[in-house]
């Protein structure tokens, strides 16, 4: 498997993992209309976007979309970048996103997307790594919580389609610790 940053041709393999992670993931936790919707050639514009975007953007040297790939296709990403809440700004960095295929889950795609996530956000001198997590989502919960990461009493509301409130819990922890019990 190999990670790299993703390019503009990639877009529609973005959307396309981007899809079918999140109908896997959220069905149950997010409405299932909004997750039937889900449209790999919107989102392959929106990933195009994202990816222009971050190439422009001034701190577009902080801001990353991954992908994981194995035998040429893709199997996962990460998108990361400075965390956006205020008070961590400059001291932190965040995950936006870690997905994997279906079909490509339980193989070590996810972790090993977190390691070069949590290593480019360290490289970077960000000292500490922030990610939002649906509440209800279990198994992602323990993810994090498997890689260090703890819930630090960040909490907000999602909305997704038809308006439904989703509450999410931000995980942190620290990025190259010095020390560790």
């Amino acid at each position: 498997m190999t990670i790299r940053r993703a390019r503009l041709d990639d877009a529609p393999a973005l959307a396309r993992v981007h899809a079918a992670s999140w109908r896997a993931a959220y069905r149950g936790l997010l409405p299932d209309a909004y997750l039937d919707d889900l449209s790999p050639r919107r989102l392959a514009v929106n990933w195009r976007r994202q990816i222009l975007r971050a190439r422009r953007a001034p701190q577009g040297a902080l801001e990353a979309n991954w992908l994981a790939e194995r035998d040429g296709r893709a199997v996962g990403f990460a998108t990361t970048g400075p965390c956006r809440a205020r008070h961590l700004r400059g001291f932190a960095g965040e995950l936006f996103m870690l997905y994997v295929d279906p079909a490509a889950q339980g193989q070590g795609v996810g972790g090993a997307l977190f390691a070069h996530a949590a290593e480019a956000l360290a490289e970077l001198g960000f000292r500490w790594l922030v990610v939002g997590v649906l509440e209800a989502n279990v198994r992602a919960r323990g993810f994090y919580a498997a890689r260090g990461l703890q819930p630090d009493g960040g909490r907000w509301v999602d909305r997704f389609a038809g308006g439904e409130a989703v509450p999410v819990v931000r995980y942190a922890g620290p990025l190259r610790p010095v020390w560790t019990p």
